[in-house]
């Protein structure tokens, strides 16, 4: 089958399968800032990443109705609108209240480039094809919030905090312009997918899955163990460990490479050997990461390179977990747009849940980033462990 995807078109989906990821952690060095701004608790001022992935998680529901109903290229029109509108009301945020609301419609705005990117693929791509686009998109979860991150900390030392948003908004305005040029992939548009009896059945036929949903919660563990890292590295490095946000952005450069290796494997892995495959090898990478930065913490060696190289580790493992369990868990759906929204549901859901639980402990405590990891790689064994009983079981 001929793909309406052009080169140009996949460089413009690179961007906005990682908008949310953008608009979420460039200002991450911030946080302490924030902590100074608004006199408020290190604790307290994780919330703002906690709020925008709620946003994020709960902003998957309404695009793939919207999808369906008005076609892709208008539902990421109607996203970017709100990401701007959400960027810029966090640059004009006066207290923290003000600024936590903003970030949730940011979040919601910013929520339509992983769905839409995902659903544009399974329009026109399916099996290996797909597992191959997929992986190499994903090569913009290891740049872009390596970079994000890294310009964060320049911009939040150059400009303060409000810098960011100002920055963002440019940046997702730029984005929607870009997207003018994508194909629209929707074959047909349904009236009736904003009623809410069809809303409902769409959703719970996916939820009826059992395979989507196991496949949907290893993509979800695998995403937390991003997320986590991003909370809790900026008090460990800025407070306990005392380097600057431009230096921690620079650090963060090193785990994104992982992403971008991580990727290679997986493009050059998609093409030779099976899903089930390379999902097993990613865990297996990943609690390589995981085992080897456990032993430099507990036995008192924190310190950048430990922590980084790490969490380099486990990023390399990372995306052949991610795109192949996306992949695999959206492959027998009938309805992709439906399918892909309760999969990043339930994947941005995880990583609500993680930030939130985390969020009762001090971040700069040295036993809460690898006893965390600990708990996920052994949940994402024991779900693999369940997907091989029910194909056993149905075959």
């Amino acid at each position: 089958m001929h793909s309406p995807l052009k080169t140009y078109h996949l460089l413009t989906l690179l961007l906005l399968i990682a908008l949310a990821s953008v608009t979420g952690l460039l200002c991450i060095p911030a946080l302490p800032r924030f902590d100074e701004y608004f006199g408020i608790s290190e604790t307290k001022a994780q919330q703002v990443l906690s709020v925008f992935l709620i946003g994020y998680c709960l902003g998957q529901l309404p695009y793939g109705p919207l999808a369906n109903r008005f076609g892709r290229k208008k539902t990421i029109y109607i996203g970017i609108a709100l990401t701007v509108l959400g960027s810029l009301l966090s640059y004009f945020s006066f207290t923290f209240t003000m600024l936590c609301i903003s970030r949730f419609v940011q979040a919601l705005g910013a929520a339509v480039g992983l769905k839409m990117s995902f659903t544009i693929v399974g329009d026109v791509l399916t099996g290996k094809e797909a597992s191959k686009v997929v992986s190499l998109l994903s090569i913009a979860f290891g740049i872009m919030p390596g970079l994000a991150v890294a310009t964060g900390g320049i911009i939040v030392e150059s400009f303060g905090w409000r810098g960011c948003f100002l920055f963002l908004s440019i940046y997702s305005l730029a984005i929607g312009l870009l997207s003018l040029s994508l194909p629209e992939t929707a074959k047909k548009k349904d009236k009736n997918a904003l009623k809410w009896k069809a809303i409902l059945k769409g959703y719970i036929t996916q939820i009826s899955n059992k395979n989507l949903m196991l496949y949907a919660f290893i993509v979800s563990l695998s995403t937390m163990m991003i997320y986590l890292f991003a909370t809790i590295t900026p008090y460990i490095c800025i407070h306990r460990l005392k380097i600057s946000a431009i230096e921690f952005g620079f650090w963060n450069i090193v785990p994104a490479t992982g992403l971008v290796f991580g990727a290679l494997i997986s493009k050059y892995c998609s093409m030779r050997y099976s899903i089930q495959k390379n999902i097993l090898l990613g865990m297996f990478i990943i609690s390589c990461g995981v085992i080897a930065m456990s032993i430099s913490f507990f036995l008192g060696y924190l310190n950048t390179k430990t922590l980084f190289v790490g969490q380099f580790i486990i990023q390399s493992g990372y995306n052949l977990v991610w795109a192949n369990a996306n992949v695999a868990a959206i492959s027998d759906a009938a309805d992709k747009s439906n399918a892909t929204t309760i999969v990043q549901f339930i994947n941005l859901g995880g990583s609500v849940l993680a930030t939130f639980l985390i969020s009762f402990f001090l971040p700069t405590k040295t036993f809460i980033l690898p006893s965390a990891f600990g708990i996920i790689v052994v949940l994402m064994f024991l779900t693999r462990m369940q997907i091989q009983s029910n194909k056993q079981s149905n075959s």
